[in-house]
Formats: C-alpha cells, structure tokens, sequence
C-alpha cells in the first residue's frame, strides 16, 4: 500500500447550515441582514469576528497614526461593559460607526491618552513611524500602572499561530487587556478562549481543555491557600509568620491563612513535618488518621505508600446523531479524446469555460453516480438501520428510503444533487450533528465533494 499519508487518515467535515449563494446574494441586494449571530469569519486561523477593529485611518492627525492607543482603549472599555444590550449597542456604535459622533467618540479616547501620559512622566511620541511592541507598549503598560494600580495588563499576540504572546506585562492585573498585531496595525482581542478554540491561561501562556487538571498545576495558584487568579500566589508580608496546628503549613500572609480555613484546604493538604502528631489528614469530617493524604490521581485519602489506580471515566450523555455513509463513482473525461462529453460538460456550466489542456493525457474525474446510506445513532441502537426505510424514525426522517441513488442517467450533476439533498433535502430544523463519511474519502471522495 506503499508509504500511509495525511490523506488517507480519516477527515471530520462540519456542515453549518445557511442560505444557498443565491438566496444569500438575494439577501444582501434586499439588505436584510438579520439579527442573529454573525458567522465565523476565519483568516489566517483567526476569527476576525472575535477582534475588535480598531478604526483610526480616517480620523484627523494625529489620531490616524495611534492605532495602539485607540486598540488599548477600545478594549479597556470592553473589559468593562455593562452586561446589557443598550451599552453592546453604544459601543458598537462607537467601534464600528463612521458618522461624526463616533469619529470623535475614538478621537476623543487617544486624545484623553495622550494628555494624561505627560502627567505620570511618560514621554510618548505624538508622530511616530510605526508604533512597535517593544518599544512602546512598555510605556502603555507603566501608564495603566500608575494611573490604574493593579488595574489592566497588556498582552499582544501575533500571526503565525503563536501560542504564547509577543509581550506581557509583569504584573498580574484585575483585567487583561489582550492586543493582537497583524500587518503591523493593532487590534483588540475580544475573547482569549475564542481565539484558540479552547480555554487559555494567560499567566502559563497555553491553551487547555480540563479545567480541574489545569487548576493543580496552573502558576497562577497559591499551593496554601489554592486561589487561583488574579491577586495569587499570595504575597509574602514581612514581619507575619504563623503556623496551622493541623496541617503544620507556615503562612507569610494573614489572608491566606484565614483564606485556606475557611475553604477547607487542612483536609487536603498537609506539610512534611517530623512530629507525627501533624501528619494527619481530615477524612471526610471522620477526625484527623496519621500518615494519610489526599490523592489527586484516585481522588481519595489513603497513605502514601498504598497504590491506586485512576478512577474509570463516567460516560458522557449520548447525543443524537445523523450518519451519511456515501460513496462515488466516476468516469474520465479526456479534452482531446471525449470532445463532445466535454463540450457537454461545459453547456452544463459543470466544466470552466478556460483554455483546453492540450495534453493527451489530461482526463477530468466526473462523478456520474453516488450512492448514500441514510441511518442515525438511535436506529443503529435499535438494529433498525438494516431495513430498507426509516419507517417512523424522526431523527431519520418519516418514512423515507434509507438507501439512495443519483446517477448521470437521471441527473445532469449526480454530484449536486446528492448535496442538495445532504444539505437541504434532510431538514433544515434539525439540531442535531449529521456526519458524512466515505470509503477512503480523504484521497478520493472528498476531494470531488469539495471541488
């Protein structure tokens, strides 16, 4: 079979749907938008609907130039927006508008900038070239410092899919205020999970899926008093010292020690120490048993020595599903040797209207029949997916055959036809996933669907 490649691996293809390009053509003419959410836009790995634009080239000098500033505070303001449809309204009005008002609303946010830096020491330039990461948003950072303590911190990210952003500010802060730089110009980002696909710990600088296993290990936590976030690990204050009779930890911080009574935290965690009357661990409110610890692999208390084992995973709820088993067959379809099959093929807009390939050897895969099995989670449950209609199945469809056909001797484009059907003729209203799959698609069937 030779070397195994990408391609032959098994492919996942999501189906969203929507409007046909002649009825969302239509729609655009009539200008009815809607009112639903807008789609994903993806461009280079980025959803270009999760950045906020930062709108600054048609604004008077010198705010045409201070794309960093007006991206800075265009997302302080969206870090703190009012939980309501009048303030997403307004400031989308002010992001997105191009009337006066909303020309001088961003005008007004770097012109508020500008003036306030002198006052804090800050020496920004007003007429810049380029406005680097490096050089200048340190000196945004420092402003946000002394002006906001502990307030807002800076990150920007760039292309190329990097994970990890370009800077960060030192300090942890209340609210992030995450950059993204593409072709030199800013722009903010709206949500960090978005942007990745999956949940992003800005202060480990990755992306993770499991919010407990993360929680254990994240730097951002306190391993006394287990806060996790903003404001932790706890801050060391000089001179405070006390110790906690039951789990024998040390605490620098009066917070922190309060903090991890009231949680709890004595039950799970205890301190080394040689004084065997301190080794002890609170099971379940049982009183404190000698040497025994909580385990974070089997998520009990036993002693450290006995061995566990990871506790089976419990079964997720089963979804309801759709399942397309396809398959094409295809006939070749030579220029110089099939003239009026192609000729035909082109009257039938099923061929560009382009220069004809002048080699010989030149043929063009046609699929000239496409067979389709029609079954769902349910009726594979049910062993009903091996009769020949769905009979009252409603994830199936009422009634309808389970096998079909499409084949040139009745359709023009047998190809069309069965997406027609995938797309539209299953149902609009359903909700549930409908998943597609063929015989080694990703070197052959696929390819066809997709062209």
């Amino acid at each position: 079979m030779g070397r195994p490649s990408l391609y032959s691996q098994p492919i996942h293809i999501e189906i969203v749907m929507g409007p046909s390009h002649d009825e969302a053509i239509e729609l655009i003419k009539q200008g009815h938008g809607g009112m639903g959410r807008r789609s994903r836009e993806i461009q280079q790995g980025v959803d270009i609907n999760n950045l906020i634009p930062v709108l600054n080239e048609s604004l008077n000098p010198p705010a045409n130039v201070h794309c960093l500033l007006l991206a800075v505070q265009l997302k302080i303001n969206h870090v703190n927006l009012e939980k309501t449809t009048v303030a997403n309204k307004k400031f989308q009005r002010l992001v997105n508008g191009q009337n006066k008002t909303a020309k001088i609303g961003r005008t007004l946010l770097i012109k508020e900038m500008l003036q306030q830096m002198p006052r804090y020491g800050i020496r920004y330039p007003t007429y810049e070239a380029m406005y680097t990461v490096e050089e200048h948003v340190p000196l945004i950072q420092r402003f946000l410092d002394l002006r906001f303590p502990g307030k807002y911190r800076i990150s920007v990210f760039g292309e190329q899919g990097r994970i990890r952003p370009i800077w960060k500010g030192a300090e942890r802060a209340e609210h992030e205020i995450a950059l993204y730089l593409k072709g030199e110009h800013y722009y903010g980002i709206r949500n960090l999970n978005a942007l990745f696909g999956s949940y992003y710990c800005i202060d480990c600088e990755t992306p993770y899926t499991q919010k407990y296993a993360h929680r254990n290990k994240c730097i951002a936590k306190c391993p006394r008093c287990c806060g996790i976030g903003f404001g932790f690990p706890c801050k060391v204050i000089e001179g405070f010292s006390k110790k906690c009779l039951q789990c024998a930890n040390t605490f620098k911080n009066p917070d922190c020690f309060k903090r991890h009574k009231e949680k709890g935290i004595c039950k799970i965690y205890k301190s080394e120490s040689t004084d065997e009357s301190e080794l002890t661990a609170d099971t379940n409110n049982k009183g404190h048993v000698c040497f025994i610890h909580y385990c974070n692999l089997c998520r009990s208390f036993h002693k450290r020595e006995e061995r566990c084992y990871v506790q089976p995973l419990i079964p997720k709820k089963e979804h309801e599903y759709l399942l397309i088993v396809f398959d094409f067959e295809c006939e070749l379809i030579s220029p110089t040797r099939n003239e009026q099959e192609w000729k035909q093929l082109q009257n039938n807009a099923l061929m560009p209207l382009s220069a004809v390939p002048t080699d010989e050897n030149y043929q063009v895969h046609h699929v000239n029949c496409v067979s389709a099995l029609l079954m769902c989670s349910r009726c594979i449950r049910n062993d009903n997916w091996k009769n020949e209609r769905t009979g009252l199945c409603k994830t199936c469809g009422m009634n309808m055959p389970r096998m079909r056909t499409w084949t040139a001797a009745d359709f023009l484009n047998p190809l069309r036809e069965f997406l027609e059907w995938l797309i539209n003729g299953l149902g609009k209203e359903r909700s549930w996933k409908t998943y597609a799959i063929s015989h080694y698609g990703g070197r052959y069937d696929m390819h066809l669907a997709f062209n």
